[in-house]
């Protein structure tokens, strides 16, 4: 077994902001990043997307965490209804065990911190390991603290059956979930829907799994969101298997955490979506959402 290695996520911060304006009858778009301080400003709605803890090039150990807290600023003069799209790098790989670890009863398994992980097993009838495999998962845990009143949720909590595939155990992603409780709105975030599997192209190309979350409530000028989540954690794996051609550049672009932003004016929406109470329910986020993703095309 090779030794797992220490890594430098360099560049995680991949950031694209998409806003959205009205006019009259009409709504508009336009997407852009500009690449110092991620700002754009277009006609009375502007979005910008910070990450105000997260160091560029910080070295982290598998295992080992990098704070790393997305919020969104509406820097425009009019009420939005703001979004994120997390894409979470996929490689194939042998995840490890990062503890003492037992599974199951009949038999029980008991599994050493550095031993491959159940999702890289085949077995037989008794649970003997019958082949190590390495299989396609998300390189990266996804951590949430449950800032400012919110509650850290994990997005495998979340899922239905409705067409959805059930959470492996390798789905670790956590986000800072906004709160409706006795009429006591908690500022945050709600999950929207998640796309697997979508591929990109490149040098070492892989996969990326896409999650859509919306804020709980209108986002005036000025105001800042909560974070989406606060740190990211790199999985513990066998040495070499992410690793790019040049030893002094561990990661490239394909294991790149992106974060895009998408944002419109809350009052150009028409209809029932125009009279929203202050918190704003999933379904009603996703017609929202929809909205944008017509508009963008």
């Amino acid at each position: 077994m090779k030794k797992v290695k220490t890594i430098v996520p360099i560049a995680l911060a991949c950031t694209t902001i998409i806003a959205f304006f009205s006019l009259g009858a009409t709504i508009s778009y336009l997407t852009d990043a500009e690449a110092k301080d991620n700002i754009i400003t277009i006609g009375k709605v502007a979005l910008e997307i910070d990450e105000p803890s997260y160091e560029d090039s910080k070295i982290v150990a598998a295992g080992g965490s990098v704070t790393k807290n997305p919020v969104i600023t509406n820097i425009g003069t009019k009420d939005e209804y703001v979004f994120f799209r997390v894409g979470v790098p996929k490689r194939n790989v042998t995840l490890l065990y990062e503890a003492h670890t037992e599974i199951g009863d009949n038999p029980k398994r008991i599994y050493e911190e550095g031993t491959p992980t159940e999702n890289n097993r085949t077995f037989d009838d008794n649970y003997n390991t019958t082949a190590i495999v390495q299989k396609s998962d998300e390189i990266y845990k996804i951590i949430a603290d449950g800032v400012n009143g919110t509650t850290s949720t994990a997005v495998s909590a979340e899922l239905t059956d409705n067409g959805e595939p059930k959470a492996s155990p390798q789905l670790d992603f956590y986000y800072n979930k906004g709160v409706d409780s006795s009429n006591n709105v908690k500022e945050g975030w709600i999950y929207l829907k998640r796309e697997l599997n979508q591929p990109t192209s490149g040098t070492d190309a892989g996969k990326y799994d896409y999650y859509y979350f919306g804020y709980n409530k209108k986002l005036a000028k000025e105001k800042k969101t909560v974070s989406l989540f606060d740190r990211i954690q790199l999985k513990s794996f066998i040495d070499e298997e992410v690793n790019s051609k040049d030893d002094d550049k561990p990661l490239n672009e394909e294991t790149q955490i992106t974060i895009d932003a998408y944002g419109i004016q809350a009052d150009s929406l028409g209809g029932e979506l125009n009279s929203l109470r202050d918190f704003v329910e999933q379904a009603d986020l996703l017609k929202i959402f929809n909205i944008i993703k017509e508009k963008k095309g």
